[in-house]
């Protein structure tokens, strides 16, 4: 071989070897740092994601409580209701058994003054 191409081939292995040992490792510094990278992103987002299933298992046990709390008061609602319209049907029932006695009384007043006796008690008609 020709010294020229000789010394060409070792120049370039000298330039190359020491490149190729240096260079190595920084690349596999380069993958090691991609990988923490990624690792890190990873759990970033696994955290992520666990805030978000807090914060969607707070609102779900939120809706949960107040569908509860809405559910019993319809049951109570109810029980108001029945409640008003047993008041309805009692105070129709008085208001009629007024009436009746009221009624009752005039004819006593009738006939306490048809025996000509003057009744202790007169009702005021202007009463309602």
């Amino acid at each position: 071989m020709d010294d020229t191409k000789l010394d060409t081939l070792q120049i370039l292995l000298i330039i190359i070897v020491p490149s190729l040992i240096t260079g190595i490792p920084a690349i596999i510094s380069a993958i090691g740092a991609w990988q923490d990278k990624r690792k890190r992103l990873s759990e970033s987002l696994s955290n992520e994601g666990t805030a978000a299933e807090k914060v969607s298992n707070a609102w779900e046990k939120l809706v949960e409580d107040l569908q509860k709390r809405i559910n019993n008061l319809d049951a109570r609602q109810i029980k108001f209701d029945e409640k008003e319209k047993e008041l309805e049907s009692r105070l129709d029932r008085q208001g009629k058994r007024i009436s009746h006695l009221t009624y009752g009384v005039q004819i006593l007043i009738g006939q306490i003054t048809a025996l000509g006796a003057t009744p202790e008690f007169i009702l005021d008609n202007n009463e309602e």
